[in-house]
């Protein structure tokens, strides 16, 4: 395996876990969903253009597995689109048929005995178990650091709209303007 293949699948696997984590899982909305799925839409982007790079089906030409390349740049856009226009519902609907879209393809990427999963997988079973855990553990990690991220700036936030109001309307919050 190329170290461009080997990078493409590990960061697939993990927009696919980060994926249902936003879909299923996730506080729509928050701060926390507005970061990860900004680092989901960064990884979707970087396997759509690594997918042009791998012709392994094909040598040396396009497969169908490039349409799915073609259609999540699409749809993450227009996804991200609909997002910046508070169009939640066109939101909702390109982000989650590009999850789906990602799931068929791992699915036919694992169902052809020839690919590089399957092949891995059977021939090094032991590196396949510890390539799932760092997948895994690399989600883990990806979820708890934009969680404190998303933490911090709204509590950053916060505080800066309390300083706001504490300096338009001083005894709203409790700030003496005695002089005392």
């Amino acid at each position: 395996m190329t170290p461009l293949l080997v990078s493409h699948i590990f960061a697939a696997s993990t927009a696919l876990l980060l994926g249902g984590w936003q879909i299923f899982l996730s506080r729509k909305g928050s701060p926390t969903h507005r970061l990860v799925g900004r680092t989901w839409v960064l990884l979707a982007v970087y396997v759509s253009v690594t997918g042009f790079f791998i012709k392994d089906l094909n040598p040396g030409h396009f497969s169908f597995f490039h349409i799915f390349s073609v259609v999540t740049l699409t749809t993450t856009t227009m996804g991200v689109v609909a997002a910046m226009r508070h169009d939640i519902k066109r939101h909702r609907g390109n982000m989650i048929g590009t999850w789906i879209g990602m799931c068929v393809a791992f699915t036919l990427a694992v169902a052809v005995p020839e690919r590089a999963i399957p092949t891995f997988v059977l021939a090094r079973p032991g590196d396949a178990v510890l390539a799932i855990l760092g997948i895994v553990m690399t989600t883990a990690a990806v979820l708890a650091a934009v969680s404190f991220v998303a933490a911090r700036t709204t509590a950053v936030a916060r505080s800066r709209e309390s300083v706001s109001v504490a300096v338009r309307n001083p005894r709203e919050v409790g700030v003496s303007t005695d002089g005392d």
